[in-house]
């Protein structure tokens, strides 16, 4: 399912829909692996008191571990960062939702930042700056953010040109 797009203007374009990286993933599915293991060498307890206890430990942090995940999989599904041609959208809540809305004529600086490991699994943060009350938004786990900076700057020129025109 993508962003719904039914409060869009006429004639606004969805450009980008963007889920959150998948990085978000790799340290709840670390703990979930580590449970998993943690239960699969328990025979190798020699102590059976110790046994049933590193199980019963074992069982109920992979039960949390797989809450987690499937707490965090549904976080991601519903956290949208989205790219129309009027507007910069960040949508993100299960059950409570915020969402914030830039319009593309009052940016005034997008910038992104990435880490050396970002780099490589192509991730970072967009920081846009706008004439509006909260000044500037921070976006994190974006994908690909140079792109997303780049399709920002040319919808914003898009815009100055056809209010020009």
């Amino acid at each position: 399912m993508g962003f719904s797009t039914k409060h869009f203007n006429h004639d606004e374009v969805l450009v980008l829909d963007l889920h959150p990286h998948w990085w978000r993933f790799v340290k709840p599915s670390l703990v979930l692996l580590a449970a998993v293991a943690a239960i699969a060498y328990n025979n190798e307890i020699p102590n059976d008191f110790l046994k049933d206890l590193a199980l019963i430990i074992a069982q109920a942090i992979t039960a949390l571990a797989v809450v987690n995940l499937a707490a965090k999989a549904l976080k991601w599904y519903r956290t949208h960062f989205v790219l129309t041609s009027q507007r910069v959208i960040f949508q993100s809540g299960v059950v409570a939702r915020k969402r914030v809305e830039i319009s593309l004529h009052k940016i005034n600086l997008v910038t992104f930042h990435q880490s050396v490991f970002e780099r490589l699994v192509n991730a970072g943060d967009i920081v846009i700056e706008s004439g509006a009350e909260d000044g500037m938004e921070t976006f994190n786990d974006v994908r690909d953010p140079q792109q997303v900076q780049a399709l920002i700057h040319q919808w914003m020129r898009k815009n100055i040109d056809d209010i020009n025109n």
